[in-house]
């Protein structure tokens, strides 16, 4: 089993769409690329369970990585605001750096308890976690 890693995620804005379906129904978008191309971030616990995913979109990958040398230099500063939907009546927790978003829960938890334990999860998981690595031009398969 491998340790707690970021991994990539890629879409592109459907047509006549403003923003992204990402993270969540909650908002916060960023901005994509060029072509509405866009790039993001996951945080992946040891057993492939999504841990937390970023609050934005990039135009890059390099961008990403950039964004999770970030979060996980500042891993210490990060601060825990939890927020309950008065509508489903459920929780979600986002993590704070410097005063900006930087990552957001990748579900929503019924209870607060339980919420705050993901959030504390995904502060756990980052200092072991591995930076993903940008791989630019193309790609030969050899046999």
């Amino acid at each position: 089993m491998s340790g707690p890693r970021f991994v990539l995620v890629s879409g592109v804005l459907a047509s006549g769409a403003r923003r992204t379906s990402w993270p969540d129904r909650s908002g916060l978008t960023g901005e994509p690329g060029s072509g509405g191309r866009w790039v993001a971030w996951r945080l992946l616990g040891r057993n492939n369970h999504e841990l937390g995913r970023s609050a934005v979109v990039f135009p890059t990958a390099e961008h990403v990585v950039d964004d999770v040398t970030s979060v996980r230099a500042g891993a210490d500063d990060l601060t825990v605001a939890m927020l309950a939907d008065g509508v489903q009546a459920e929780w979600r927790w986002r993590l704070l750096l410097d005063g900006r978003v930087v990552a957001v829960s990748s579900r929503s938890y019924l209870r607060q308890r339980e919420c705050h334990y993901s959030a504390s999860m995904f502060r756990q998981a980052l200092p072991a976690s591995t930076v993903p690595v940008v791989v630019t031009g193309p790609a030969e398969l050899t046999r």
